[in-house]
Parts: structure tokens; sequence; C-alpha cells
């Protein structure tokens, strides 16, 4: 006999008013029926309870979706509202990253669990001192200072990005390293490949090829910043800055470099390549130098690994042909306009690297603004600006080792590079214990992000940029989760001995 038919339950239908109520909310807000702070308020609080209700439901799913914001939309989907390098923002993504922590965060502490250490000692006093100090400087200076509370917006940053650690940890222990491992690698190398498809739409639309519609994304984001959009030849995907596309970029060839190496199926070979291509047409057409040296940088933790690793020797050179055979693929998509200007800026870098910043303009007038702001910081900040030292000074810092050193003194910078020490420890210790498995991947990946920063922050600020520091962090959890597994298998294996 079979079983009846059931009714909707409480739960759904919940959802489905709250679904009927937010769709209203937005009727009435562009007839004009009702006011904007309701239609606002109606969304946040009706919103935030059926985002919650999802999030709780569906963790992974909604996980996915939240990442994918940070990854791929983050900046066209809020304003600034603090300041420049997204350090204080109203975003959908921030909204919906409060609900899913503030959901499963009640659920951890119900449950009574929490993030084993064992075996993270050495790594986690290198890196917990850089963010507690990169949290409270900001919230120090404005307690103490006469700035606006938007200022402490990046230290607070700081608590957010970490959150994604303990995410993809917690849902590891759920679902298991390798599922979120491949699921993880997946959804980046596809995020990767959305951004080259809008990255090959706003290049055709740079030379004539497609018109203006194709890029009203682009239009409409520079009505809402306040500022025209300005990039021309230099592709963004679907984020907003070139250089920013190009640190995405960098962190997608890191990912895929460290499968290859490790030869975990976590991805098949076709989207392998496809991500491949998709990384190199980032890094060519972004035309970001400082992600470039970003990616000198790690190239050179993998030589240094080489040398004590046979395996990675052998697969990094297997790895490194497979980069050439994307840029063979990638190249002639670009025809005269590479030869002319956007070869001129990867010529000027050369320049720079082996004269000295007076070869390229550009280089010389950043040294230049360095030099005023060091004067600055000397003559009337000592002890630092403790809040963004781009807020108080008026200008761009397009350094990270300038931000920490004109935000905290020389300190501050100390404690950013034993944080990157740190870091690569983690991932060495992660690639050792699991050097044929996922947790390899895991390693590889975090050191090699680690190399990506010390580069990059030449000349931006990576630990700032959304696309870049989320998926870092989401990978130090997974690595974290790797050291407890496999400690627990050897404690295990003593206990039976």
């Amino acid at each position: 006999m079979a079983a009846p038919k059931r009714s909707l339950s409480e739960a759904w239908l919940a959802r489905l008013i709250g679904v009927a109520i937010l769709v209203a909310a937005a009727v009435g807000a562009v007839v004009g029926v009702l006011p904007t702070i309701a239609c606002v308020g109606v969304f946040l609080c009706i919103g935030g309870a059926l985002w919650m209700d999802i999030a709780h439901t569906w963790p992974l799913r909604s996980f996915w979706l939240m990442l994918g914001l940070f990854v791929l939309l983050y900046m066209r989907m809020g304003l600034p509202i603090g300041g420049s390098n997204g350090g204080a923002a109203l975003v959908v993504a921030d909204f919906l990253w409060f609900g899913y922590v503030a959901i499963h965060g009640v659920s951890w502490v119900i449950r009574g669990r929490s993030v084993h250490a064992r075996g993270l000692y050495a790594p986690l006093w290198a890196i917990v001192p850089y963010l507690i100090l990169a949290t409270i400087l900001p919230v120090l200076g404005v307690s103490f200072g006469s700035w606006p509370v938007s200022f402490a917006g990046p230290g607070l940053r700081q608590i957010q990005w970490v959150s994604f650690a303990l995410i993809a940890y917690g849902l590891g222990r759920r679902r298991g390293v390798k599922v979120i491992t491949a699921s993880m690698i997946r959804f980046i190398v596809l995020v990767g490949i959305v951004h080259m498809a809008y990255g090959v739409i706003q290049f055709l639309s740079y030379k004539g090829i497609l018109g203006a519609a194709w890029v009203k994304l682009d239009a409409l984001y520079g009505t809402q910043s306040g500022t025209p959009w300005s990039h021309r030849l230099r592709t963004t995907g679907l984020l907003t800055n070139p250089n920013a596309y190009g640190l995405f970029s960098a962190s997608l060839l890191a990912i895929l470099m460290a499968v290859r190496i490790v030869r975990v199926p976590l991805v098949s070979t076709r989207l392998s390549t496809i991500g491949f291509v998709a990384a190199c047409f980032g890094l060519i057409s972004s035309a970001s130098r400082s992600s470039l040296l970003g990616v000198m940088m790690m190239f050179a933790f993998l030589a240094v690994l080489a040398l004590y690793n046979r395996q990675i020797a052998a697969r990094g050179l297997l790895a490194v042909l497979a980069v050439f055979i994307a840029l063979l693929l990638v190249l002639p998509l670009f025809g005269d306009v590479l030869s002319d200007q956007l070869t001129s800026r990867f010529v000027r870098f050369a320049d720079v690297l082996s004269e000295g910043a007076d070869a390229d303009p550009t280089a010389y007038i950043r040294q230049e603004e360095w030099g005023k702001l060091l004067y600055l910081y000397i003559n009337q900040y000592p002890f630092g600006t403790w809040v963004p030292a781009s807020y108080v000074m008026n200008s761009p810092v397009d350094s990270y080792y300038m931000v920490t050193l004109l935000q905290g003194t020389p300190f501050f910078t100390l404690l950013w590079i034993i944080f990157m020490l740190g870091a690569v420890d983690l991932g060495r210790r992660v690639y050792h214990l699991d050097s044929e498995g996922e947790g390899g991947v895991a390693g590889l990946i975090v050191g090699q992000h680690v190399g990506i920063m010390a580069g990059a922050g030449v000349g931006m600020s990576p630990m700032l940029q959304p696309q870049f520091v989320v998926v870092f962090w989401c990978f130090v959890g997974v690595a974290m989760l790797v050291i407890n597994r496999e400690l627990s298998r050897s404690n295990g294996s003593r206990t039976r001995d």
C-alpha cells in the first residue's frame, strides 16, 4: 500500500511565506508604495532568517554560494563606505557570511565542538600574533583617536577571513577531507573559468569587436561607485580591478600546480587544462606585475621544496610544462594588442627587476610616493597610524610591506613576515604528512599562496583582497584538519602496538 502524500512541512511553509514577503517588499520598493528604509529592514530581517535556515539545512551548498560571492562578485555587490581596498564595505557577501557564521557558531557551541590544535603549536605561535595585532590596531585607533568607526573595518576583516578556515575545518570533519578539498578545487576552477569568460568579453569590447552593451556591468559599477570605469585593454574579469584579477589568477595557478604535483584525482584532466588556460589568461590580460612577482615567488617556494624532494622536482617540471602549453594556447588570442600596449608593461617589469625602479616611470613615481609617506610617518606618526595608513594620509599605499610599517611600525611588518613563515611551516608539515594524498595538495596550496603573498605584497595588499585571502584561509582550515587526522591515526596505531 502506497504511503499517503504528506502536505508541506511547517518549515517549507515558513520559507514560502518569507519569500512571499520579500517579493512583496521588492515590488513595493520598485513601485514606490513602501519607503526604502522599510524595504531594507524587511530584507534584513526576513532575508536573514531565511538565509540562516538555508545555511543550517544545507551547510555545504550555502557555503559554495557564500564563497562564490566572495571570489566572484564581491565588490560588484556593494559599495565601499570607509576607504579603499575594500577595507569597509556593505555587501551581500558580508550579510550572508554573518548569518552563516552566526547559525553554525551557535550549533558548534551547543554541540560542544572545538578545533583541536594538536601538532599545530609551532605554526600557530607564528601565525596568531600578526592576526591579533592586525585586528586590534584599527580598533584601538578608533577608540583613542578621532577617526570614524568605519576605519576599524579592516581590522575586523581579519576575524572574517580566519572564520573561513574554521568553516572549512568544520565541513571537512563532517564530509571528509577528500570531499571538501576536491569540491573546493573544482569550485575555484569553475570560478576562474567564469572570470575568463567575462574577461574575453571585456577584451573583445576593448578591441571594438563587441559593443559597449556587452560590458554594461562595468559601466554600472562605475556609476554606482562614483568612479568612471577607466580600465582599458587590461581585463578585470567579474572583479573590479586588473590587479585583483591577476592575484586571483595566481591563486588559481597555485591550486592547479599543487594538483598536478601531488597527482591526486581531485579534478578531471579536462577541467584542469581549462583551468590552466583561465589562470594564464588572467595573468596576461590583467597585466598585473605584482601578481607576476607573486608567481615568481611561488615558483621559488616550489624550487626550495624540490631541493629536498625529488618527487616535487620531477612532477613540478611537468606542471611547469602544463603552464607553458596553456600560455601557447592563450597568447594567440591577443595578437597585435599584446605586442604593443600589454607587452610594454611586461618589458618595463623586466627592466625594473634588472635595473631598478628608475627604469619604469610608474615604479619610480611609486617609490617617490613611498618616500613622502615615510616622511609623514617619521614626523607625524612615529608610533604608527594604527588605523589604515591610506585612510589617514589620503594616499593609496600600494605595498603591504608599507601598509604594515606605516600602520604599526616595523614591528607589525616583522609579525607579518613571521606569519608567512608560520604558514609555510604549516604547509610543509601537511605535505610531508600526506605527500600522496589530498593533504599534500592542501599543504602545497598553502605554501604557494604564501609565496604569492610575499611577492605580490611588494606592489599591492594581498591580505586585503577577498578573492585571494578567503581561498588561502579555506585551505589553511583543510591543512589543520589533515594534521589532526594524521596525528590521530598515528596515535591510534601506537595504542594498538
